[in-house]
């Protein structure tokens, strides 16, 4: 019985750890998509104003 009741702490540890690290792992997500919607809307802002650059050259 001794054997059983480690057996079921170290599966309550294990569970607890991935617990653990999907909640970090979801953080890391959202930090990411982030910084992923910043650099999309940098792009588009620069993209932007090269369009209209072009568009004062060619008057």
């Amino acid at each position: 019985m001794e054997g059983r009741q480690r057996l079921e702490q170290r599966l309550d540890d294990t569970v607890r750890e991935l617990a653990a690290q999907r909640r970090h792992f979801k953080e890391e997500e959202e930090k990411f998509r982030e910084s992923i919607n910043e650099l999309v809307a940098k792009q588009e802002e620069k993209i932007k104003k090269l369009r209209s650059s072009e568009a004062e050259l060619k008057n």
